[in-house]
């Protein structure tokens, strides 16, 4: 049975998609970018990377998901919707409009460090 799982794992991460702003950031199945709302900013401070996707998932589904997805990437939650990782600060905020959840993401340098 052990041996199943270790098998099923790399299937699994094969499935997952990233994102094509943030490489090592998960997007949930279903879940868009929107490249016309994308802003990237790289300077000796660190980076700043503004991006959104569109879903129709709730944003309770998309919260869950990070809250999941991202600790195994050496994300820690700092906030409900924050998480820190290293010198950078990840921002989700979500709209809901007719249907449709933005999430929209903000990554920039951590203050005060880790």
């Amino acid at each position: 049975a052990g041996l199943l799982v270790l098998m099923a794992i790399p299937a699994l991460a094969a499935e997952t998609a990233y994102s094509s702003v943030m490489d090592d950031l998960p997007l949930m199945q279903e879940m868009a970018e929107r490249p016309e709302d994308t802003v990237i900013f790289d300077n000796p401070g660190g980076r700043i990377v503004e991006f959104s996707a569109e879903t129709t998932a709730s944003p309770e589904a998309v919260q869950n998901f990070y809250r999941q997805a991202l600790p195994p990437l050496g994300w820690r939650a700092s906030q409900s919707s924050r998480f820190v990782r290293d010198n950078e600060a990840l921002k989700i905020d979500f709209d809901k409009k007719s249907g449709v959840t933005i999430v929209r993401f903000a990554l920039t340098p951590a203050s005060g460090g880790k």
